[in-house]
């Protein structure tokens, strides 16, 4: 293509659009609103009944040892002879941080779990398994799980570096 090819407009080229042209135009995005409205009357409707939040999936469990963020900030103080604040952001961060660190030097997982700041808890993860669940699913109907080699070993290993058998529970949690 050559530069001559090219249409470039010009004051003299463009011409504003006519009445015509506009009343074409309303009319068709007339036309267009009236079609979302028959696709907006098809698209499902939520009932008084159904709770959407309780269909948010979550596609894996997580088997492990979960332990209050105080027991993690006194697990991780253990390790480094550092002081962790509680009510510190960065020292949670940074307690975090160092247990993943330590977790994953042993061949394992360190992670948060829970639903929102409040109910965040800390797991070494031992298992990871597909499951279909959604947030808010009863612990009840998440599947059970026996400790075995793996979950001795944490354990002890836990015991060992100063936690108490109370601080930390094997559980399996939505992930």
């Amino acid at each position: 293509m050559v530069a001559n090819d090219l249409f470039i407009p010009t004051a003299r080229s463009y011409q504003l659009p006519t009445r015509n042209y506009q009343e074409a135009m309303s009319s068709s995005f007339t036309t267009c609103s009236s079609s979302y409205t028959s696709f907006a009357s098809i698209a499902p409707q939520l009932t008084s009944s159904s709770n959407p939040e309780q269909r948010v999936p979550r596609r894996q469990v997580y088997t492990g040892f979960a332990m209050e963020k105080d027991v993690m900030c006194r697990w991780a103080h253990l390790l480094t002879g550092q002081v962790y604040d509680l009510d510190d952001e960065d020292d949670e961060g940074a307690a975090w941080s160092h247990l993943m660190g330590y977790v994953g030097r042993q061949g394992g997982y360190f992670s948060s779990i829970g639903e929102g700041d409040e109910d965040i808890q800390w797991m070494v993860v031992t298992r990871v398994d597909r499951f279909d669940g959604y947030r808010g699913m009863p612990e009840s109907e998440l599947p059970v799980y026996k400790e075995e080699q793996t979950e001795k070993m944490w354990r002890e290993r836990l015991t060992r570096d100063g936690l108490h058998p109370h601080e930390y529970v094997f559980k399996t949690v939505l992930a």
